[in-house]
């Protein structure tokens, strides 16, 4: 199953490292195609890109995913409120991670 990752990202210092442990532990639990958007902050710099260029992006990416996993602060994520509501429009699975996950 593709997982498309979802969490917070403005205003988070520690975003890359909550994605990856996110990505950690779910390649550990045999997931191997897992899309990661906290990887596109490394390649296309934000002066490049508008936080609408960045989540058209992410809706492209959202868009080859069977599931969405939601990451710890979904909810106070305008991003990710409007992914969920594009997942549940195209009918995705919408699961939400726990730090537990984590070993």
């Amino acid at each position: 199953m593709k997982i498309y990752l979802s969490g917070p990202i403005t205003g988070v210092a520690n975003y890359r490292e909550n994605f990856r442990r996110a990505k950690e532990a779910l390649t550990r639990d045999g997931y191997t195609q897992i899309i990661n958007p906290a990887e596109l902050c490394e390649v296309l710099p934000e002066s490049i890109a508008s936080w609408e260029d960045y989540l058209e992006i992410c809706l492209d990416l959202l868009d080859k995913a069977e599931a969405v996993v939601l990451l710890p602060g979904w909810d106070m994520s305008r991003g990710v409120r409007r992914e969920i509501r594009y997942a549940i429009a195209k009918d995705k699975l919408i699961l939400e991670y726990e730090t537990t996950m984590e070993r």
